[in-house]
């Protein structure tokens, strides 16, 4: 029997806390760039949560109308930058500073005793 998850644990209440946190990340290009690091990160983000095979695929899977609605509304990412772009603006960031956003939704999922419901594969979640 499944549970009903928490809003704030659903897809939108995660994906709205990791963004929340990786807004905290200082970002060098602040007001210099159309591309600010929480959107690159929220894309980079959103290039593995729609499960794309490449940066590029992504990219270009991008000027689709529904793939637009579901980045802007799901993972608040109006344009996304090109694959150079991203992979350029990613790799400035250190593994470390993205941790945080992991945590706050593990404790949160944790807390609400709703951590059976991500378990995959014996004791794994």
């Amino acid at each position: 029997m499944k549970s009903k998850l928490h809003k704030r644990l659903s897809a939108p209440g995660l994906l709205e806390a990791v963004r929340l946190r990786f807004g905290c990340i200082s970002d060098p290009l602040a007001g210099k760039t159309a591309f600010p690091l929480v959107n690159c990160l929220m894309s980079g983000l959103a290039l593995f949560g729609l499960k794309y095979a490449s940066l590029l695929q992504f990219a270009q899977s991008s000027a689709d109308e529904k793939i637009r609605h579901n980045l802007k509304s799901l993972y608040g990412v109006g344009k996304v930058p090109s694959d150079t772009y991203l992979r350029t603006r990613l790799d400035e960031v250190s593994p470390e500073r993205l941790q945080r956003a992991f945590k706050v939704c593990f404790s949160g999922v944790q807390r609400r005793n709703q951590l059976p419901l991500f378990e995959f594969l014996e004791g794994y979640y």
